[in-house]
């Protein structure tokens, strides 16, 4: 299959098969960086004579000759792999000036996670052939989002005769095909590997959708915004005056539905509890000051509480490890963990506004609605209800 694979600001996003027989290097050295070398041995796909890294501190990676970034000049590759599948954008800048022309710079990060995203990339074909009306998505892992949030809105647009052409935000497309679209709506669009694409978008005047996930719980509704997602959604600066008895009457319905049979954490009680995020999560790498990890906001919560009990849970994802010196970590079901906690105190996380659902004390130490209306929570958590679409039906 050929993908819509436009080379632009040095990047191509490609299936690795493409490294086959080819001269390549890889750029990192980090979890993913091991994770597409798997992903090459257990398909027969050469591996990369070179790892370049910002400051080699060793001599050699998984076997593989290490070099510094700077001798990409020199190296007589055909292709460069980011060996990073969250920090693209950051690599592909500080690279750039040592790349040669001749040498394509790709990432195969999506097809390496899920090779399901294969399916849902559009193609040149796709690209060529878009008479009829048309929008774009830009998604970086649309085998999750699409399958879970987003295929019936995209079933509705094709009823109506429009088609969705998905792309991943690293791909540059040609203006044309930007202007062309009805709508361009970004997954999440405040993460790195959209920064190209924003900017591309900004020079142009067109302003995107954004999507994102939407609560109670999190993977039966989404939300369309246009301006941002989360801290940066219009309801930030909605003073909320619309909300009204109805949209209160069904707050009451969503609470009662979401914590119905839920028992408090019977293991603890009168604590401190405190939801973990993925360490890369866009929230608190753009919205938060714990740019460093979990470990740092876990430290910064002991010193806040020396007295109190304390209750962490990481998030289902992260698989890094973590210690504490006075709390405890549970995987008890997060609104069980809620309903016996005195404080709910975290960063930005999705817990929070179930917390606040429930009526708890919630402290946020990231920029989120949860803060811009801490004086008016109940009213936010109403809008938020009523601005959001469930993912098996869409009526606007």
């Amino acid at each position: 299959m050929d993908y819509a694979l436009l080379k632009g600001s040095g990047c191509k996003v490609v299936p690795p098969d493409i490294l086959k027989n080819r001269r390549w290097g890889m750029l990192g050295g980090g979890g993913y960086a091991i994770q597409l070398l798997s992903y090459c041995i257990a398909n027969n796909i050469s591996l990369p004579t070179y790892v370049f890294l910002p400051q080699p501190a060793t001599m050699h990676f998984k076997g593989i000759i290490c070099r510094p970034e700077s001798e990409l000049t020199y190296a007589e590759l055909d292709i460069v792999v980011i060996g990073s599948a969250t920090y693209q954008y950051e690599i592909l800048t500080r690279v750039n000036q040592w790349v040669p022309e001749s040498v394509s710079v790709i990432d195969c990060s999506p097809f390496v996670l899920d090779s399901d995203n294969a399916r849902y990339y559009a193609t040149e074909y796709d690209l060529l052939n878009t008479e009829a009306p048309y929008c774009l998505f830009f998604d970086f892992n649309p085998a999750e989002h699409i399958k879970v949030w987003f295929q019936t809105y995209i079933n509705k647009l094709a009823e109506r005769g429009i088609k969705v052409l998905t792309l991943h935000p690293l791909h540059e497309v040609q203006q044309s095909l930007l202007k062309g679209a009805q709508d361009i709506y970004l997954w999440n669009g405040s993460r790195s590997e959209f920064y190209f694409l924003n900017a591309k978008l900004a020079s142009l005047g067109i302003k995107p959708k954004f999507v994102e996930c939407g609560f109670f719980p999190q993977r039966q509704y989404f939300y369309i915004d246009e301006v941002g997602i989360n801290a940066n959604r219009y309801l930030a600066d909605d003073d909320l005056s619309w909300v009204n008895e109805k949209h209160l009457e069904q707050l009451s319905a969503i609470r009662n539905k979401f914590f119905n049979n839920i028992r408090p954490a019977h293991e603890y009680y009168d604590y401190i509890f405190v939801p973990l995020q993925m360490p890369n999560d866009s929230n608190v790498q753009n919205h938060s000051r714990f740019k460093k990890g979990m470990q740092e906001f876990i430290d910064f919560i002991e010193s806040q509480y020396p007295h109190q009990d304390i209750v962490f849970k990481r998030h289902p994802k992260d698989i890094n490890q973590y210690t504490s010196r006075v709390g405890k970590f549970s995987d008890a079901d997060s609104r069980a963990l809620i309903l016996a906690a005195n404080i709910i105190h975290g960063i930005n996380s999705t817990v929070l506004f179930e917390a606040a659902l429930a009526g708890k004390t919630v402290i946020a130490e990231g920029d989120c609605l949860l803060k811009q209306h801490k004086n008016n929570i109940h009213h936010l958590i109403a809008a938020v209800i009523a601005k959001q679409q469930k993912v098996s039906h869409w009526d606007k």
